[in-house]
């Protein structure tokens, strides 16, 4: 928010020159003062809007640029009058004076933005940003450009050509495929922004004539497909937002020529038409947009063909420096079967803090020229990385040593068995001067079919071996994620974690046998606030391992894979502090265990799919902070048992109970005078 600050500090000083006694004493004019220091006030209070972002976008960003270049202006013409006053010239220079104050009430006062509800349909000069208010607007398709905030409302009909003096403009075309030609006729026009025009299919050619534009939005316009054939004419464009443009599989021919863009959401490549591999830009454009920063989606297409001429050394991206995320989309290519050979020519600055890659088929990620797959030397800065449906990759490089990684992602990596061998591993991870994983904060694994555990090459009946090759703890996840990973046996541990999310996985949980380091170790989780567990085949050996568990809050199981001995279960352990527990697909149990009653801090109890469950205990009115019930889908349960003694309840939830459904209605059900007590009562079918 730098630039912000300093246009704070300029609209104040502005503001206070304007109010200055050398200024007021120009004679006639005090009208244009007033303006003036009405619209500078706008200025300042539409900052104070966009300064409470946290991040701005692209089209506030471009805003922020266009309001910046008028109040220096200001502050420079005020700095002359100023000067022309304190050299005591006033007087003979008053016709210049009043030349330059003039030019000053043109940029700034109010006539230079206009907020209104209505429309003309001709602009003057002085008209140069139109903000326009929701209100009885002409019908039509053009509409204004709101240059303080992206606010698109009522539309308005008039003729593009009379308004010829625009320098910002938002056209939203929601009802038509075509833009009309007229709008190359905005030869000021710096800002055109066409979000959300859903039926708009390509651009008039006439657009090209737009030399002084510096910024297109075309966010959302989901049947855009063609380029006009001049686009790449707009040398001065520094933003082009095409994101979420999905019809859209091409660039437009000479984009290298684009080489002032800054901003850049989307680049694609690989159409299947003819007129798209003959007219359309190639992968090897991306060299030439050096000025690109912030983020970049590449998107290849089926139909990509192999390059012809001569390709970088370095590839197409290593040379763009202040480019921040990298994300690679491969759909369904097919480049001669090498698609290692297509990522080899995409590796990213060694700036990048993040890179995601999808629906990538090779078996191995390419090194970039060095010999150590590792990318704490190639990619130092990586905070986030994701890898997503990349269902041939036996391999992934090391990761433990960047410095900087707080998220990793793994998705449909089908092939992979181990995140690293014991080999690359032994390069790093054996010096101890080089930690592990030391800022990763959260790790997220979802289908992995293969997957066995983090490091291979040791044998599982070596012990020696497995214990050299020990795995030190993850210091700083907090956040962890497994999913549908049957073959998982071994994790490091991760004595800092927070939030652990686990299904579709076997005896991964669990205490570690003789002290080893191997799975997730229970004992090192007692500071673990949330618990959720499903479709765990292995769940009799957690829940005995429970009581370490002594800040646990919340409790989720599933036993859908498992019959659970409840027997051994550490309910006055975990008593404390839990607030809220659910318990599902227990379809043999037929009465609730006992050991819940010493839970008299818990706050919300769900109890859904129990087949053979057909009352609640007596003893369940010792839960006596309960707050919220929900009982779904138990088919015999016919009785509440004691639970008009629960005087905290305030909300009670059946739902695809048919026995406890009849029981419970109004006023003649056996169960009803146990309830209606209770303020808030929902009794569904669903």
């Amino acid at each position: 928010m730098a630039d912000l600050g300093t246009l704070f500090t300029i609209a104040d000083k502005v503001f206070q020159l304007s109010q200055s006694q050398v200024i007021k004493d120009v004679k006639d004019w005090e009208s244009n003062l007033q303006n003036l220091n009405k619209s500078v006030s706008y200025i300042k209070n539409m900052l104070v809007d966009v300064d409470t972002k946290r991040e701005l976008s692209r089209e506030q960003q471009a805003w922020v640029e266009e309001i910046k270049e008028v109040l220096y202006e200001a502050d420079d013409l005020f700095d002359k009058v100023i000067t022309i006053a304190k050299m005591k010239q006033l007087d003979e220079d008053e016709v210049k004076m009043h030349d330059l104050m003039h030019d000053l009430a043109r940029e700034l006062a109010g006539d230079e933005i206009i907020v209104s509800n209505s429309l003309p349909d001709i602009l003057s000069r002085k008209n140069r940003h139109l903000f326009f208010v929701e209100g009885e607007g002409k019908e039509g398709w053009l509409v204004d450009r709101n240059v303080h905030t992206p606010y698109r409302n009522t539309v308005v009909k008039t003729l593009v050509i009379n308004w010829y003096w625009l320098r910002s403009l938002c056209v939203n075309v929601q009802d038509s495929e075509f833009l009309s030609e007229s709008i190359g006729e905005l030869l000021h026009l710096r800002y055109l922004d066409l979000s959300e025009n859903r039926k708009l299919k390509t651009l008039p050619n006439s657009i090209a004539k737009l030399y002084n534009l510096h910024c297109l939005v075309m966010r959302g316009c989901s049947s855009f497909t063609d380029w006009p054939k001049d686009f790449c004419k707009l040398i001065n464009l520094r933003l082009l937002d095409i994101e979420w443009c999905k019809q859209l599989t091409y660039m437009p021919l000479g984009i290298c020529k684009l080489i002032n863009l800054r901003d850049l959401t989307d680049f694609n490549v690989g159409g299947a038409s003819i007129f798209v591999q003959q007219f359309g830009g190639e992968l090897k454009d991306l060299e030439s947009l050096v000025n690109l920063r912030g983020e970049l989606l590449i998107t290849i297409h089926r139909y990509l063909v192999s390059e012809n001429g001569n390709v970088c050394e370095d590839g197409y991206l290593k040379h763009i420096e202040n480019l921040k995320v990298v994300d690679i989309h491969i759909k369904y290519t097919t480049y001669g079967n090498d698609q290692e050979s297509l990522i080899a020519k995409l590796q990213p600055n060694e700036n990048v803090m993040r890179f995601k890659l999808k629906g990538y088929n090779g078996t191995e990620i390419p090194r970039w020229g060095r010999a150590h797959d590792d990318w704490s030397i190639i990619l130092p800065n990586l905070v986030t990385i994701e890898l997503r449906g990349c269902e041939r990759l036996d391999g992934i490089p090391l990761l433990s040593n960047l410095k900087h990684l707080k998220g990793l992602c793994l998705s449909v990596l089908n092939n992979l068995e181990y995140m690293e061998t014991s080999a690359i591993s032994h390069y790093s991870t054996g010096s101890k001067d080089v930690p592990f994983f030391p800022s990763l904060e959260e790790l997220h694994i979802y289908g992995l079919e293969s997957l066995k555990g983090w490091r291979g090459g040791v044998a599982e009946s070596d012990s020696f071996s497995r214990k050299s090759h020990w795995l030190p703890p993850f210091p700083r996840l907090i956040r962890l994620s497994i999913h549908l990973c049957p073959k998982l046996t071994s994790f490091p541990p991760c004595p800092s974690l927070k939030t652990l999310r686990v299904t579709g996985i076997k005896n991964l949980l669990g205490i570690s046998p003789d002290g080893e380091h191997g799975n997730l170790d229970i004992k090192n989780f007692s500071s673990l606030p949330n618990l959720p567990i499903s479709e765990y085949r292995g769940l009799t050996s957690v829940l005995g391992a429970l009581e370490h568990l002594t800040a646990l809050e919340k409790l989720s199981l599933d036993d859908r894979y498992s019959e659970v001995d409840f027997d051994d279960m550490p309910w006055r352990s975990i008593s404390k502090n839990l607030r809220s527990l659910k318990l599902e697909f227990f379809d043999t149990l037929e009465i609730l265990p006992s050991g819940m009653k010493h839970l008299t801090a818990l706050q919300k109890l769900s109890i859904q799919r129990f087949e053979e469950l057909e009352e609640l205990p007596e003893w369940i009115s010792c839960l006596s902070s309960l707050h919220t019930l929900k009982i779904k889908s138990c088919p015999k349960l016919k009785s509440l048992g004691t639970i008009q003694n629960i005087t905290s309840l305030q909300k009670l939830t059946i739902g695809y109970c048919e026995r406890l459904s009849k029981e419970c209605q109004k006023p003649s059900g056996k169960e009803w005078s146990k309830i209606q007590h209770i303020p808030h009562i929902s009794i569904t079918d669903w």
